[in-house]
């Protein structure tokens, strides 16, 4: 039967693509049911499109037993009374149509076969970043639909049903009426046509980028295929070579759209070995090139336009305080961002900024998972050189002229890609929120500062400590003790400012607020992954990724040594400014580890937490408590008798739930050489 609404209750989260808020709170008010303000007080969630800031209250739902549930879920309850049909849809009961069997495939999708069910060939699909939603086409008939393409992407996280994540391999977007017109897709950097031609965007989006890597013939090679449209008809343009190089390029003259179309096809076929329609498919074939999922921004009304000196009158004065503004100019730095990439030896040109996508890195994950199964059944260097091949592939790098790409072939060396994917992650977020923030420049025909735009995007209040105050004198006692009193540093850290930090996520962090074991830890990365850790919180690595490539399972780590973790800031010139991330961790009971243990993450019943106890250790004697009930674990390093031997030099702790972490303060410090 149809699924039954009456005295349950609801609440709306996310900006619907299917309708708004308000239609659909009709749609449920009809069959029975309630829509609260409250989300605590509710046993349903209907989420759609829910920006980044609001997912960890989503996640925080489900932890409490509540469902998530689409729009979807609503609209066909309601065409099901109508019809007077029945509905396998509702999200608490297992086998529905949502559940699809997840395959280990390189795309971490799951095989879509001709026999696709109702539920995605008859319907409609709506595509959003991050999400998938099955609309159905009766629902929607009297409802405008509003459709934002992620790159045509084919790999979406499904995640509007009561079910694990999955990978679903849908049929490609490009085959639905979706508002493809609406996107912004540039002529590629080398274009030798004019600078006033248009990449064609119809039905299709005909832009791609291929990719091919084959360490044993020291391949490293792209090939780019565009149509673009002019004032007098229509080119094919391609351009190909060596990555890092700008290559050779063609530009072709066809008068008609349909043989510009003809010349991509072929030329897509001749590298890809299948047709542009199949080229979500992942599975490389032998010595052919794959398609890179990119992503494209939307159209956005222009805005008004002003000279350069009308527009310095007219902007709005800064209202952040001084210091705010000069670390939201730093974490928020695209050429900060830009370097970061160059320096992970990554491709510039076929993963630029703001192009990154979550698909695309997901699939890099899983292919670090068949290397890691390959090196722990001692597979041959053949296997472990195709498949580090197929890794390069899909995640593209730089190799310095005619140097070939290195194998893949240790746990080491799968970790440190793992850590590039991670920080990749960051990088999207980051660069995605000062895509946004650019875009929402204008307020009304006031300009505002660009910097209270992007604070604003980072969805966290930072207020800077005062220099006379007990916690900044605390936490510069821990910083000296644990790092720069110690013998044998390449480099001092000289505090410049220290900033408190808050945000809607630390409310997922009261039910830890009394733990008895709560401590102040530190927690290092990248500079440029920092907008993006602040605006979402610290993540678990996703579900693709290998789990043996952590040492201690997948969880976010921490640890009570400055010198420990201020090494995952990967600085390298001196003097170079750093920030540095303090959070309360409720710890809870915790499991003791002297070595690696890659299932530590799953717990002994009644465990919180795990520590690798390290050789080195702070003198308890002197730990304080900076806030109630939080412990600054800072003390002077010493070496003391063990009962067992340690592989760990420093304390390592590391929590399995993001809701036990809530970031408390952010120091924006100098690297100085000794």
């Amino acid at each position: 039967m149809a699924p039954d609404l009456e005295n349950k209750s609801f609440y709306l989260l996310g900006r619907f693509q299917i309708g708004n808020h308000a239609e659909i709170t009709k749609h449920i008010q009809a069959l029975g049911g309630s829509v609260c303000k409250d989300w605590t007080a509710v046993q349903y969630m209907v989420v759609d499109n829910v920006a980044d800031s609001k997912r960890s209250l989503v996640d925080t739902f489900e932890q409490r037993g509540g469902l998530r549930v689409s729009t979807r879920w609503v609209l066909d309850a309601c065409t099901t009374m109508m019809d007077d049909g029945e509905s396998d849809n509702d999200p608490s009961r297992s086998g529905s149509k949502a559940d699809y069997s997840k395959d280990d495939d390189i795309s971490g999708s799951s095989s879509c076969s001709k026999k696709r069910s109702r539920s995605i060939d008859e319907d409609t699909v709506n595509i959003t970043s991050g999400s998938m939603t099955l609309t159905s086409a009766k629902s929607t008939t009297k409802i405008a639909k509003r459709v934002k393409a992620d790159s045509c992407a084919v790999c979406i996280r499904a995640t509007d049903f009561n079910s694990p994540a999955k990978f679903l391999n849908l049929p490609n977007p490009d085959d639905f009426q979706t508002r493809l017109t609406d996107l912004v897709v540039p002529l590629d950097s080398c274009y030798c046509g004019a600078r006033t031609d248009k990449v064609l965007v119809d039905d299709a989006v005909w832009d791609a980028t291929l990719s091919l890597t084959d360490i044993t013939k020291n391949n490293n090679k792209f090939y780019i295929i565009q149509i673009t449209s002019s004032s007098h008809g229509f080119y094919c343009f391609t351009r190909w070579g060596r990555v890092g190089t700008n290559g050779a390029q063609r530009l072709e003259f066809c008068p008609l759209a349909e043989q510009a179309k003809s010349l991509f096809h072929k030329k897509f076929r001749d590298k890809t070995k299948r047709h542009f329609h199949d080229r979500s498919e992942v599975d490389q074939k032998k010595g052919a090139y794959l398609w890179l999922q990119k992503e494209y921004s939307m159209n956005q009304p222009k805005s008004p336009k002003f000279s350069k000196a009308k527009r310095d009158q007219r902007v709005s004065a800064c209202q952040l305080d001084i210091r705010v503004q000069k670390l939201v100019k730093l974490i928020l730095d695209e050429d900060v961002m830009k370097k970061q990439v160059i320096s992970m030896g990554l491709d510039m040109d076929k993963l630029p900024l703001g192009k990154l996508t979550k698909a695309q890195i997901g699939k890099g994950y899983i292919a670090l998972s068949r290397i890691l199964r390959a090196i722990d059944n001692d597979d041959t260097l053949e296997v472990l050189t195709d498949l580090s091949s197929t890794f390069y592939t899909l995640v593209p790098h730089r190799t310095y002229g005619r140097d070939r790409a290195s194998v893949i072939s240790t746990s080491e060396a799968v970790k440190a890609k793992l850590n590039l994917l991670q920080s990749l992650e960051d990088l999207r977020v980051g660069t995605n929120l000062l895509a946004e923030a650019q875009e929402d420049s204008h307020d009304g025909n006031e300009l505002r500062h660009q910097l209270d735009i992007n604070y604003e995007k980072l969805q966290c209040i930072i207020v800077p400590l005062d220099h006379a105050s007990t916690e900044r004198r605390m936490i510069d006692r821990y910083v000296q003790e644990t790092h720069n009193e110690l013998s044998g540093k390449t480099y001092h850290i000289r505090v410049e400012e220290i900033f408190t930090l808050a945000s809607d996520r630390d409310e997922r962090f009261q039910p830890f607020r009394n733990d008895s074991n709560r401590q102040l830890l530190w927690h290092s990365s990248r500079l440029g992954n920092l907008s993006g850790i602040i605006s979402q919180g610290l993540r678990i690595a996703p579900t693709e990724a290998p789990t043996s490539g952590y040492r201690l399972g997948k969880g976010i780590y921490f640890s009570d040594s400055l010198r420990k973790s201020s090494a995952y800031c990967w600085a390298s010139d001196y003097p170079c400014s750093q920030c540095l991330l303090l959070c309360e961790v409720a710890l809870g009971k915790q499991q003791l580890r002297y070595e690696d243990d890659v299932a530590a993450h799953h717990l002994t019943e009644g465990y919180n937490s795990t520590l690798a106890v390290g050789r080195k250790q702070n003198d308890p004697s002197t730990f304080s408590e900076i806030l109630p009930g939080v412990v600054l674990p800072s003390g002077r390093q010493a070496t003391p008798s063990l009962q067992q031997y340690t592989f760990f030099e420093n304390n390592e702790l590391v929590v399995y739930d993001p809701a036990r972490v809530r970031p408390r303060y952010l120091l924006l410090t100098t690297f100085e050489r000794v």
